[in-house]
């Protein structure tokens, strides 16, 4: 049984990894074939920034995090943060080996950065459900910090600590997951309301009701 566990286990992540890959494909030749305009990265990646992924974070902390959780895997932002300086660092060294004039800082990062939200999440979500999106979600947390701290300060001469205090407090990626968390300790009866029957709604906070005779009345 065990063995036919781990066999499925790895038949979805194969297949995400496929589609994911196959997804890079396309995106590849539609470039090469100028299907698109010269500024649709930039586009698309502003609005994986501002858009995309602070929403996949406000969706799914709700419904991984509670109280207890954190209190159980508080540290696990702190051992995010901690690998990705060491991945930080061997950007570092690589880019006095090997990167161009000028480019240092720029080779360091993409050295240092895996993708850690959409391609774990795709990879995780479906074989440990709850679990593996908690900790995928508590590793970004401390990753997110690190990286609109130390890493954006190795772009920029003399960051000052006000500003990257602005970065980490001003950056989609933190609003969501301070919105997130929120919601998770301050209102978790929202997950899972879209299976609830009636009775269940009705025991809930706030609960406001579109079929009520005051609503129904107004016909």
């Amino acid at each position: 049984m065990e063995s036919v566990s781990q066999m499925v286990s790895g038949i979805v992540v194969f297949y995400k990894i496929a589609t994911t890959c196959l997804l890079i494909l396309v995106g590849y030749i539609v470039r090469r074939m100028k299907l698109l305009p010269e500024n649709s990265v930039s586009v698309v990646s502003a609005y994986l920034l501002y858009v995309g992924l602070p929403t996949y974070m406000i969706y799914y902390t709700p419904a991984s995090i509670t109280l207890e959780t954190l209190g159980t895997y508080w540290y696990y932002p702190v051992i995010g943060a901690a690998l990705l300086f060491v991945c930080d660092m061997f950007g570092w060294l690589t880019s006095r080996l090997w990167a161009g004039p000028g480019e240092g800082p720029t080779f360091r990062l993409l050295v240092a950065l895996p993708n850690w939200v959409f391609m774990a999440m795709a990879v995780v979500e479906p074989i440990f459900r709850e679990e593996g999106v908690r900790v995928v979600l508590l590793y970004n947390l401390g990753i997110t910090l690190y990286v609109w701290t130390a890493g954006v300060a190795s772009f920029r001469d003399g960051e000052t600590f006000l500003r990257m205090l602005r970065n980490v407090l001003l950056n989609p990626q933190t609003v969501a997951l301070a919105i997130g968390f929120f919601l998770a300790l301050a209102a978790p009866f929202l997950v899972g309301m879209e299976k609830m029957g009636s009775d269940e709604l009705q025991a809930l906070p706030l609960y406001i009701s579109v079929f009520s005779p005051q609503c129904t009345s107004w016909a």
